[in-house]
């Protein structure tokens, strides 16, 4: 992080409160004092092949379309840690 900025919290187009991301926040925890083993494990919960891939499981985003066209809602997500990054930076709601 660069700084300190507010997050607007949506439940679908509705909106749910501000939060505020960085030191000011008495709840904030800096990466750095967070254990290795959370970090690891998020990281691996979330996106298991996240050191061997270049940002993008063709093989998941396939699987994905699969399930969610025979279910008729998005059941499934296909999206790396690396696609979820851009999407949240660059991409507005």
């Amino acid at each position: 992080m660069n700084g300190s900025f507010t997050y607007q919290a949506y439940d679908k187009d509705r909106f749910v409160r501000n939060i505020q991301v960085g030191e000011e926040n008495p709840m904030f925890t800096p990466l750095n004092r967070i254990s290795d083993y959370l970090v690891k494990s998020v990281l691996q919960s979330e996106d298991p092949s996240f050191m061997l891939h270049r940002g993008f499981l063709p093989e998941a985003f396939r699987e994905s379309i699969v399930k969610n066209y025979k279910e008729r809602r998005f059941a499934r997500g296909g999206s790396t840690i690396s696609m979820q990054l851009v999407k949240n930076v660059f991409l507005p709601r």
